[in-house]
C-alpha cells in the first residue's frame, strides 16, 4: 500500500492506519489531494474542502474514475454540467466521514459493498436529472 499526499511529495509506503487518518484529518483545502494505492493499481483519492470532499475510486490503472457516494442519507444538490452530473446528491463528504471510506478501502473490503459508485462521464435524461435534484 502506498500512501500519496499531493505533488512533489515523496509518498509513504506502506503506511500504518494513523499515518492515513492523520493525513485525512490535516487535509488542506483545494490541495492536491489525498491518494492511498493498494496493490500498485486500486486506488481511492479525495480532494475538495474540508467539508465538503469529494472521493474517487479506481478499480485499475485503465479504469474510469468512479464517484463514492453514501448508499443512503446525506444529500446535497448535485452539480450538473450539460446532461452529465459532476457531483451527485449523495457525493459529498465531510473529512470525518472520508475517514471511514478510506478505512474501508484500508482494509481492504469492497467499496462497492458499503457505497454507491457512480461513473461521472454517464449521461443523464433531464427526467433522471430532476428526479436527482428532488432527492
Amino acid at each position: 500500500m502506498m500512501l500519496v499526499l499531493g505533488r512533489g511529495r515523496t509518498p509513504v509506503t506502506d503506511p500504518i492506519w494513523e499515518d492515513v487518518a492523520n493525513a485525512l484529518m490535516k487535509f488542506q483545502p483545494f490541495a492536491d489531494g489525498i491518494t492511498l494505492v493498494r496493490h500498485g493499481k486500486e486506488r481511492i483519492h479525495a480532494q475538495g474542502a474540508r467539508l465538503r470532499l469529494t472521493i474517487q475510486y479506481w478499480a485499475t490503472d485503465e479504469s474510469r474514475p468512479m464517484m463514492v457516494g453514501y448508499s443512503s442519507g446525506g444529500s446535497t444538490r448535485p452539480t450538473l454540467c450539460g446532461n452529465r452530473v459532476l457531483i451527485g446528491p449523495r457525493e459529498t463528504w465531510t473529512t470525518d466521514d472520508a475517514l471511514t471510506v478510506f478505512l474501508t478501502f484500508y482494509e481492504g473490503k469492497d467499496l462497492a459493498q458499503l457505497y454507491s459508485l457512480r461513473d461521472p462521464g454517464q449521461q443523464y435524461s433531464a427526467e433522471e436529472i430532476r428526479e436527482m435534484i428532488r432527492v
